[in-house]
């Protein structure tokens, strides 16, 4: 499956698809929705990229990481990630917390 949603709708060409960036993109110009310059700077031929054969594998990857709400990243890159945000972003242990841990939120009445 390509990473291409318009090659996914097996359209001839990715500027027929109406609600797609891809004809302000291969113009170079902005329009009314998009900003061309930030993704332009990074990827040298846009026509290129549209033609990148996707990896399964990778795709596959992605596609899980995108699903659970995980940046797809190597263990060592997770920590840094985690210490720059100061929050928890590495996979935890599945499950509830032992009672110990649990704040049920309950008081003894006394």
């Amino acid at each position: 499956m390509p990473l291409n949603p318009v090659r996914a709708k097996r359209l001839a060409h990715a500027a027929d698809w109406p609600w797609s960036s891809v004809r302000a993109r291969l113009a170079g110009r902005n329009d009314a929705l998009v900003d061309v310059k930030p993704l332009l700077e990074r990827v040298p031929s846009f026509t290129d990229f549209l033609d990148i054969v996707s990896d399964p594998a990778l795709e596959a990857r992605l596609r899980a990481g995108w699903r659970i709400g995980r940046p797809l990243m190597d263990e060592n890159r997770l920590r840094e990630l985690e210490c720059q945000l100061n929050r928890p972003v590495m996979p935890r242990k599945r499950g509830r917390k032992p009672r110990a841990e649990q704040d049920t939120g309950q008081r003894e009445l006394v």
